[in-house]
Protein backbone atom coordinates (compact mmCIF):
# COMPACT_ATOMS: atom_id res chain seq x y z
CA UNK A 1 0.00 0.00 0.00
CA UNK A 2 1.20 3.60 -0.93
CA UNK A 3 1.17 6.31 1.41
CA UNK A 4 0.46 10.02 -0.63
CA UNK A 5 1.39 13.23 0.83
CA UNK A 6 -1.76 15.14 1.99
CA UNK A 7 -1.33 18.06 -0.26
CA UNK A 8 -5.07 19.31 -0.08
CA UNK A 9 -4.46 21.05 3.36
CA UNK A 10 -1.15 22.32 2.72
CA UNK A 11 -2.60 24.13 -0.44
CA UNK A 12 -5.55 25.13 1.48
CA UNK A 13 -3.41 26.80 4.46
CA UNK A 14 -1.17 28.44 1.78
CA UNK A 15 -4.26 29.97 0.41
CA UNK A 16 -5.85 31.32 3.24
CA UNK A 17 -2.36 32.70 4.33
CA UNK A 18 -2.17 34.33 0.84
CA UNK A 19 -5.58 36.02 1.41
CA UNK A 20 -5.14 37.28 5.09
CA UNK A 21 -1.95 38.83 4.14
CA UNK A 22 -3.81 40.26 0.82
CA UNK A 23 -6.72 41.73 3.20
CA UNK A 24 -4.20 42.94 5.72
CA UNK A 25 -2.29 44.98 2.87
CA UNK A 26 -5.93 46.05 1.62
CA UNK A 27 -6.62 48.33 4.88
CA UNK A 28 -3.41 50.09 5.02
CA UNK A 29 -3.72 51.42 1.29
CA UNK A 30 -4.68 55.14 2.09
CA UNK A 31 -8.48 56.52 1.94
CA UNK A 32 -10.04 57.83 -1.37
CA UNK A 33 -8.92 61.24 -2.99
CA UNK A 34 -9.90 63.82 -0.78
CA UNK A 35 -12.24 66.57 -2.43
CA UNK A 36 -10.60 68.59 -5.23
CA UNK A 37 -11.30 72.02 -6.52
CA UNK A 38 -13.48 71.67 -9.35
CA UNK A 39 -14.03 75.02 -11.42
CA UNK A 40 -17.56 74.26 -13.06
CA UNK A 41 -18.14 77.28 -14.47
CA UNK A 42 -16.98 78.91 -16.33
CA UNK A 43 -15.08 76.33 -18.46
CA UNK A 44 -11.44 76.78 -19.92
CA UNK A 45 -11.71 79.46 -22.80
CA UNK A 46 -15.36 80.15 -22.14
CA UNK A 47 -16.88 83.16 -24.06
CA UNK A 48 -19.07 85.73 -21.98
CA UNK A 49 -21.82 87.19 -23.09
CA UNK A 50 -21.51 89.58 -20.73
CA UNK A 51 -19.00 91.46 -18.38
CA UNK A 52 -20.18 89.66 -15.86
CA UNK A 53 -18.94 86.33 -14.97
CA UNK A 54 -20.15 83.68 -12.84
CA UNK A 55 -17.71 81.64 -11.16
CA UNK A 56 -19.00 77.85 -10.11
CA UNK A 57 -17.89 74.70 -8.79
CA UNK A 58 -16.82 72.16 -5.87
CA UNK A 59 -14.52 72.17 -3.28
CA UNK A 60 -13.76 70.75 -0.16
CA UNK A 61 -16.19 71.14 2.56
CA UNK A 62 -14.97 73.97 5.18
CA UNK A 63 -12.72 75.19 2.87
CA UNK A 64 -12.69 79.06 1.02
CA UNK A 65 -12.34 80.15 -2.51
CA UNK A 66 -10.41 82.80 -3.49
CA UNK A 67 -10.52 84.54 -7.02
CA UNK A 68 -7.73 86.35 -8.51
CA UNK A 69 -6.93 88.12 -11.75
CA UNK A 70 -4.40 85.89 -13.73
CA UNK A 71 -2.62 88.21 -14.88
CA UNK A 72 -1.78 90.47 -12.20
CA UNK A 73 -1.62 87.89 -9.44
CA UNK A 74 -2.44 90.30 -6.75
CA UNK A 75 -5.82 91.42 -7.54
CA UNK A 76 -8.59 89.55 -5.60
CA UNK A 77 -11.71 89.28 -7.14
CA UNK A 78 -14.01 87.61 -4.86
CA UNK A 79 -14.34 84.91 -1.75
CA UNK A 80 -16.82 82.61 -1.40
CA UNK A 81 -17.45 79.98 1.56
CA UNK A 82 -17.72 76.52 0.33
CA UNK A 83 -21.18 75.31 1.91
CA UNK A 84 -22.53 71.20 0.99
CA UNK A 85 -18.83 71.08 -0.97
CA UNK A 86 -20.09 73.80 -3.49
CA UNK A 87 -19.11 77.26 -3.66
CA UNK A 88 -20.12 80.54 -6.02
CA UNK A 89 -19.54 84.21 -6.98
CA UNK A 90 -20.22 86.46 -9.44
CA UNK A 91 -16.92 88.73 -11.10
CA UNK A 92 -18.23 92.13 -12.69
CA UNK A 93 -15.36 93.39 -15.13
CA UNK A 94 -15.54 97.49 -15.50
CA UNK A 95 -16.25 99.10 -19.21
CA UNK A 96 -11.87 99.51 -19.19
CA UNK A 97 -10.87 95.29 -18.58
CA UNK A 98 -9.38 93.49 -21.58
CA UNK A 99 -11.73 91.46 -23.61
CA UNK A 100 -9.31 88.28 -22.49
CA UNK A 101 -9.35 87.35 -19.05
CA UNK A 102 -7.52 84.74 -16.72
CA UNK A 103 -9.10 83.71 -13.38
CA UNK A 104 -6.56 81.91 -11.01
CA UNK A 105 -9.46 79.92 -8.11
CA UNK A 106 -7.91 78.42 -5.46
CA UNK A 107 -9.41 76.77 -2.19
CA UNK A 108 -7.38 77.05 1.33
CA UNK A 109 -8.54 76.02 4.59
CA UNK A 110 -6.40 77.78 7.26
CA UNK A 111 -4.37 79.58 5.38
CA UNK A 112 -3.04 75.99 3.53
CA UNK A 113 -3.36 76.08 0.00
CA UNK A 114 -5.51 72.63 -1.17
CA UNK A 115 -5.76 73.30 -4.70
CA UNK A 116 -5.63 75.61 -7.67
CA UNK A 117 -6.86 76.18 -11.46
CA UNK A 118 -6.70 78.66 -13.82
CA UNK A 119 -9.73 79.48 -16.47
CA UNK A 120 -9.78 81.85 -19.02
CA UNK A 121 -12.63 84.05 -20.62
CA UNK A 122 -13.01 86.22 -23.20
CA UNK A 123 -15.89 89.16 -22.24
CA UNK A 124 -17.55 90.94 -24.90
CA UNK A 125 -15.93 93.51 -27.03
CA UNK A 126 -17.52 96.97 -26.13
CA UNK A 127 -16.79 98.48 -29.65
CA UNK A 128 -13.95 100.52 -30.89
CA UNK A 129 -12.55 101.83 -28.16
CA UNK A 130 -12.43 98.54 -26.00
CA UNK A 131 -9.13 96.88 -25.03
CA UNK A 132 -8.04 94.12 -27.02
CA UNK A 133 -5.81 91.07 -25.52
CA UNK A 134 -2.65 93.02 -26.64
CA UNK A 135 -2.86 95.92 -24.44
CA UNK A 136 -3.07 95.50 -20.62
CA UNK A 137 -5.45 92.85 -19.16
CA UNK A 138 -4.67 93.70 -15.64
CA UNK A 139 -7.09 96.82 -15.78
CA UNK A 140 -9.93 95.15 -14.46
CA UNK A 141 -12.52 97.13 -11.87
CA UNK A 142 -11.20 95.15 -9.11
CA UNK A 143 -9.23 96.53 -6.16
CA UNK A 144 -6.38 94.84 -4.59
CA UNK A 145 -7.25 93.60 -1.28
CA UNK A 146 -5.09 90.80 -0.60
CA UNK A 147 -1.95 89.25 -2.76
CA UNK A 148 -1.92 85.62 -2.91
Amino acid sequence: MTRSFPWRPVLAIGVVGVLAAGGAALTFLPAAAEARLVVETPTDGAVSDTRSVAVAGTAPEGSTVRIYDDNSNAILLATAEVVDGRFSAEIEYGDGAAAKQGLYVDSTDGGELLDADTVAVTLPALGAGSLDSSEDASSSAASADSPR
